[in-house]
């Protein structure tokens, strides 16, 4: 019965963990949109603030979407899940790419915006992928 508390009481701290650090980037963005509207540098505020709500919103559909790309048999090789694995990532990772690129284009915001994002999730991809290489056993660096 410990176990299972710990276990349920680590799960809820980790999912409240990344859930507040996805509502700060986009309450931190959304002052910056007001910032740089104040400062003159962006002309109109309702666009500036809307491009991280609008990002944000079409990069949890696309998780969701990706967690649909995590499947596997019955009885799999570890190689076979984490393959699934960075499926689900990748997948996840194009589709919030081209609905950022979308959002941008049509709401006529400055091409850097895209490139910033798309920084983003080369980022994310990459330390998930180190991740998977230096803690695999399937790799060299782990005995």
């Amino acid at each position: 019965a410990d176990n299972v508390g710990d276990n349920v009481g680590d799960v809820c701290g980790m999912g409240a963990d990344l859930f507040e650090s996805y509502v700060e980037s986009i309450i931190a963005t959304m002052t910056l949109a007001v910032v740089v509207t104040a400062m003159g540098i962006v002309a109109d505020s309702q666009t500036a603030w809307l491009i991280p709500m609008l990002i944000g919103a079409g990069g949890l559909v696309a998780s969701v979407i990706g967690c649909f790309l995590v499947r596997v048999g019955e009885k799999v090789e570890m190689s076979a899940l984490l393959g699934a694995l960075r499926r689900g990532t990748l997948g996840a990772s194009i589709l919030t790419a081209v609905f950022a690129f979308l959002v941008i284009y049509f709401l006529g915001a400055s091409i850097g915006l895209f490139w910033a994002v798309l920084g983003g999730l080369v980022a994310g991809v990459l330390m998930g992928e180190s991740t998977n290489y230096f803690t695999s056993y399937a790799f060299k660096p782990t005995p």
